[in-house]
């Protein structure tokens, strides 16, 4: 599969993301940025990115559920005042296994800015898996199924690779396309 999750092998998504504002006054909003998910079994498996909103906070929160296995909940700082600043920016989120802990690290434009370690971790995903960029990507409401928590933001160049990418590839290549 083009999305495949395996923390043994890594996962990095990047992304150019511009956003101007939240769509809520709520003091802690939660939007959507990617989420890959199980095509079989809606919320058995699903690795989610969402940009936090919350007051004086510039976040990114991941989840990594797998059903029967424990939940990985990472929170990752930006370095940045908002991520809502109205600027292009540069965000790559990388994850990999390491023993029985998972390894986050978040670059922004280029530079590292936080390693965070999560006490828990998953097993690879089986099965189909589908992705949204901007959205959650599985609503389901008993007769509807569709699109949930869209973001309201511009996105370009996304990338998914299923390996862990070093600092040194994503510092270099960041401004660079790809193929």
């Amino acid at each position: 599969s083009n999305l495949e999750f395996d923390l043994d092998k890594g996962v990095t998504v990047e992304f150019w993301m511009k956003k101007d504002g939240f769509e809520s006054t709520s003091a802690a909003m939660y939007e959507y940025i990617f989420n890959n998910y199980s095509v079989s079994a809606i919320n058995s498996e699903y690795f989610s990115i969402q940009a936090v909103g919350s007051l004086g906070q510039a976040q990114f929160f991941l989840t990594i559920f797998r059903s029967s296995e424990a939940t990985v909940s990472i929170t990752l700082n930006t370095g940045l005042t908002s991520i809502a600043d109205g600027v292009f920016h540069h965000y790559a989120i990388t994850l990999k296994k390491s023993g029985t802990k998972t390894i986050a690290n978040i670059y922004v434009d280029g530079a590292h800015v936080e390693r965070v370690e999560d006490s828990d971790t998953v097993s690879a995903f089986t099965g189909s898996l589908n992705g949204a960029i901007g959205a959650s990507g599985h609503l389901t409401t008993g007769i509807t199924e569709g699109l949930a928590n869209i973001v309201s933001s511009s996105f370009d160049e996304f990338r998914y690779w299923k390996t862990e990418r070093d600092a040194q590839q994503i510092g270099r290549y960041y401004r660079d396309q790809i193929g």
